[in-house]
């Protein structure tokens, strides 16, 4: 459970740190997110002198790349925990950089919209 909060914690400040960058400070998204990781990167070897943080950095940095139009800050934190467990889960069966980040990222936000487009469904009225 202790890696899992770990990797939570990384993966949603590097996603609320990058969005935002992009939103609030007008930040070009590529900029944001490598600069965010870098930084984000330092600070976790230098607390815990390991490198297996860095990939859920860069991954939260992909999530922070979504605009405030479509995801409100709390719900980045909920993608940042969907991608945490996804990423843990299928480390395994694809390639570590390529593969996961970006599907678990893509699937992460995904839920997050299907979940908000099925609530707006429900509080809709009926006519």
């Amino acid at each position: 459970m202790l890696p899992f909060l770990i990797d939570f914690f990384w993966c949603s400040s590097a996603a609320l740190l990058t969005s935002f960058l992009i939103n609030k400070y007008m930040r070009c998204a590529v900029q944001s997110s490598s600069g965010v990781s870098f930084l984000l990167c330092i600070l976790s070897y230098a607390l815990t002198k390991n490198t297996l943080s860095f990939p859920i950095i860069f991954g939260g940095s992909f999530i922070g790349m979504s605009l405030f139009k479509k995801f409100h800050p709390l719900e980045l934190v909920v993608a940042s925990a969907i991608f945490s467990l996804i990423y843990i889960m299928m480390l395994s069966e694809l390639p570590p950089i390529g593969g996961v980040l970006g599907f678990s990222a893509f699937i992460s936000l995904g839920f997050i919209l299907v979940i908000k487009f099925i609530f707006q469904k429900i509080k809709a009225p009926t006519s």
